[in-house]
């Protein structure tokens, strides 16, 4: 996301979305975390630091209910496409952050999936 608009834009909807509140259950076991509750229409954000050796980013993987996506994990910021993964709005789901061991990223938004 290198345009200032769409992180602008981003931004709003996160601090919104965090207003309307939501419930999602999150677990971490220190190289994943998972997030499960009903898609709503809105996608994840993610802040994705620098990896523990200096190199790469900290996410490796990301799945949606088991399967991988197709989402560009070699940024500072990801935004997860549920859509795209095939999820319908209403339906169950469950994402996975796979991630180095040493570095955690961060799920701006896990509210969304309420």
């Amino acid at each position: 996301m290198k345009n200032p608009v769409l992180k602008l834009a981003a931004l709003l909807f996160i601090i919104l979305q965090t207003a309307c509140g939501g419930k999602a259950t999150t677990t971490s076991t220190g190289t994943s975390i998972i997030l499960k509750g009903h898609y709503n229409g809105n996608n994840l954000y993610v802040k994705n630091p620098v990896g523990p050796d200096g190199l790469g980013f900290c996410v490796n993987e990301i799945l949606i209910n088991g399967n991988r996506t197709s989402d560009e994990i070699a940024s500072e910021h990801i935004e997860i496409d549920l859509k795209a993964s095939g999820v319908h709005e209403g339906n169950e789901i469950t994402v996975e952050i796979r991630h180095y061991k040493g570095c955690e990223p961060k799920v701006l938004n896990p509210e969304v999936l309420n």
